[in-house]
């Protein structure tokens, strides 16, 4: 995290010019992100509703529940994740290096051919052509397209940084351009290990734990964080507590955020010493949690912002909350005496939705309700309805989760014979009638979840037509070097 001088000599591109720069691309970014949420959203609620209702829509083939899970993680991840991931990346790096975007019209045909991707991804996978993997279930067909649109979008976020004016690399510059290294890497290897040049045996398994755990740790994990050490500061105008210690906390989850997916084996017909190696990186990453804990949460409870007109602090300190609560139980269910009744039973998609639903997606959101307004230079037009975006995220993720959590450990305990004095384990079908409750809580939760998102969708169409915007306007304002809107002022 050494400063770097300028050698150019050059003076710093200033706030107007930059968000000037961005304002095509990130508007597109959180357009889409947000479109991508409502369908993601909606297949999640077909699939809740599926698990304790199996009748509901079950003359549409398209629509039965293994196509509609994998359709909808395809939609939350690649479409929602990724875009919101995009913009926020190429904003933050360009507002931290003081450097505009060249060519922002070259980024917009990428993101054009990302979408595409996921848009073929997501209909092949309903149309029947998706895959079996957990994170990957996209089809052949649609991975080229992802990977080579990731390449030059990559590249264009990675010239932001390159090119700006100012040089001193903060700690989320570090978790930014590390992700942007770490995915194509990640992406690849799965692709050829496990679809191009198919490895045997159980090193598929290993390959795609390795992978969909890794998604998590060295992508969305990283922009988070590169998100919270940002805007916490940012909005409470003071610097990261023990801010040089972070770097311990990167570079721990840089060497062994990769090895703690293998974790998720536990039971399986893997190498015993595959399984040590996850459950060890998972508590090697007990460092990095431990510094992140000491870097923002006395930041955060230091005091109230005054630069907060979008409420954006509360949805990071949910986030910061939620990331802690993930952690431990991470550490937790690495455990073999836990996984041994939590492996296979609602505990896992519990723990992935406090994960990416709690983690990622509020950082992702309190981002885009703080940046939206600085690139298209007007204020949000509800504050009504982030408030009531923010109360039903909170209220669906709670539900959701803690329904999940505790009918995934009473599954467990029955299927093991391990609870009530049960001397042999539960048929499958009781089990599954018990678990109704709180599979219709779950509902419950994705429903809340859905008419949330799609509160943000309709304020951020709002505020795109409050600010004059649409596709044609969006285009040609990229290219002029300042804004318009009487609220400038109050925002910046």
């Amino acid at each position: 995290m050494a400063s770097q001088s300028n050698p150019s000599g050059t003076s710093p591109s200033s706030d107007e010019s930059i968000d000037a720069s961005l304002r095509a691309p990130v508007s597109y970014f959180a357009a889409s992100g947000a479109g991508w949420l409502l369908v993601g959203a909606v297949l999640a609620v077909i699939s809740s509703v599926k698990l304790h209702a199996p009748q509901f829509l079950g003359d549409l083939e398209c629509l039965t529940y293994g196509r509609t899970t994998g359709a909808g993680n395809v939609a939350l991840l690649y479409g929602w994740g990724f875009n919101a991931a995009f913009a926020l990346s190429v904003w933050l790096l360009a507002r931290l290096s003081r450097g505009s975007l060249p060519q922002p019209a070259l980024l917009m045909i990428a993101i054009f051919f990302w979408n595409l991707g996921v848009a073929i991804g997501t209909v092949g996978v309903l149309w029947g052509d998706g895959t079996s993997l957990e994170a990957l279930e996209l089809p052949s067909y649609a991975a080229p397209i992802l990977f080579v649109a990731y390449a030059f979008i990559g590249i264009w976020i990675f010239q932001v940084y390159q090119f700006g004016r100012i040089k001193p690399v903060y700690l989320s510059q570090w978790y930014i351009l590390a992700a942007l290294f770490w995915f194509p890497w990640l992406f690849s290897l799965a692709e050829i290990m496990l679809f191009i040049d198919p490895v045997r045996g159980t090193v598929q398994s290993i390959v795609h734990a390795w992978y969909a755990q890794g998604l998590s740790h060295l992508w969305f994990l990283p922009i988070a964080l590169g998100g919270l050490y940002y805007f916490l500061p940012k909005l409470l105008n003071r610097p990261i507590n023990n801010y040089p210690i972070g770097v311990y906390g990167f570079w721990m989850l840089a060497v062994f955020g990769g090895w703690a997916g293998l974790a998720r084996l536990s039971g399986a017909p893997v190498p015993a010493w595959v399984v040590s190696a996850g459950v060890s990186g998972t508590l090697m990453l007990i460092v990095t949690w431990v510094v992140t804990a000491i870097n923002l949460v006395p930041t955060r409870l230091s005091g109230r912002s005054s630069n907060d007109s979008s409420g954006s602090l509360r949805f990071f300190s949910v986030a910061i909350l939620a990331l802690f609560l993930w952690a431990a139980s991470t550490v937790i269910l690495s455990l073999r005496s836990v996984a041994e009744i939590t492996q296979f039973t609602l505990v896992l998609p519990a723990q992935s939705q406090l994960f990416f639903l709690g983690v990622f997606s509020f950082v992702a959101l309190g981002g885009l309700y703080h940046l939206v307004p600085r690139i298209l230079g007007t204020e949000w037009n509800s504050r009504a309805l982030i408030s009531a975006h923010f109360w039903l995220s909170v209220v669906g993720l709670v539900i959701g989760v803690a329904a999940l959590t505790v009918g995934g450990i009473k599954q467990g305990f029955q299927t093991n014979a391990l609870g009530g004095g049960q001397e042999a384990p539960a048929s499958l079908l009781s089990v599954m009638q018990q678990l109704l409750p709180y599979l219709s809580s779950q509902t419950l939760a994705a429903t809340l979840l859905l008419v949330g998102h799609l509160l943000f969708a309709v304020n951020l169409m709002l505020t795109f037509r409050k600010a004059g915007c649409c596709c044609c306007c969006i285009s040609r304002s990229s290219a002029s070097t300042g804004f318009t809107g009487s609220k400038e002022a109050v925002i910046r």
